[in-house]
């Protein structure tokens, strides 16, 4: 289902899928990935799953931006959510 959305913020308040996991590097020392499967390139990791998550956001935001000044359409397969705290 695509849905006409109009601007950046529409594209953000549309929710998408994230996993998380926790990955062990080769030092030894374990991080937390997040990524989002629906929107490409859209992964980050940090020791601290609050601040991956946050580093997921800006992430999206700046993914979603370039999509959208490349006249794509970033992905839109649910109903935004109206409403939603900013952060």
């Amino acid at each position: 289902m695509t849905l006409e959305l109009t601007d950046i913020d529409d594209y953000l308040a549309v929710p998408l899928i994230i996993q998380s996991y926790s990955v062990e590097l080769d030092d030894g020392t374990w991080v937390r990935r997040v990524r989002c499967e629906e929107l490409p390139g859209c992964v980050a990791e940090s020791e601290s799953i609050v601040e991956a998550l946050g580093a997921l956001e800006a992430k999206r935001a700046e993914l979603t931006r370039k999509l959208l000044d490349d006249g794509e359409v970033p992905p839109n397969h649910r109903a935004p959510i109206r409403g939603r705290p900013r952060t």
